[in-house]
């Protein structure tokens, strides 16, 4: 009787459950916005690469680095400004259709900062808030856009000092 038992319980067939462990790796250009400098906004080209590995159905955990250049504007007497940093964050996505919703939230390292005012340069810790869709065009790959504004952690009464446009291709993987 015992045996019969043991013998059904192995083979009886056992549930399916969903698998985390997807990661996606992104990179497209952007458009952004040095909102709180002095003289009013100033726009210009950027790129933004990234990778994120999915925690659970909904939740996911995004890195990457970004970059634009703002062109000096003679008129204005406002500098030319590179602006760079790595971010490190969370997102929460509606992965449940082919166009998939999300929100995050990230911490920001910025060796050269959004300035707020035409000499300012150098580091700062910030965080951005990200809303965005993908298009999950196959099992492998999407198209995206999102748009992101930033606060630096040093003026948080300067918001956004920075924001930005971005579409982006994915490529996306089982990592196991």
């Amino acid at each position: 009787m015992a045996a019969s038992f043991l013998i059904a319980a192995l083979l009886a067939p056992l549930h399916a459950r969903a698998l985390t462990g997807e990661g996606e790796a992104w990179f497209g250009p952007s458009l952004a916005n040095l909102n709180a400098l002095e003289g009013g906004s100033n726009w210009g080209p950027g790129l933004q690469a990234g990778a994120l590995l999915e925690l659970t159905d909904f939740w996911r955990i995004a890195g990457g680095l970004e970059a634009s250049y703002h062109f000096a504007d003679s008129e204005r007497e406002i500098p030319a400004h590179f602006v760079y940093g790595g971010f490190l964050g969370l997102r929460y996505a509606l992965d449940v259709f082919q166009y998939v919703p999300f929100v995050g939230l990230a911490l920001t390292a910025y060796p050269n900062r959004p300035p707020r005012t035409l000499d300012q340069t150098g580091f700062d810790l910030g965080a951005k808030l990200t809303i965005g869709v993908d298009w999950r065009r196959s099992r492998s790959w999407s198209f995206g856009a999102l748009t992101e504004i930033h606060l630096a952690l040093s003026e948080p009464s300067e918001f956004p000092i920075y924001s930005t446009i971005n579409l982006h291709f994915a490529y996306h993987f089982r990592l196991f």
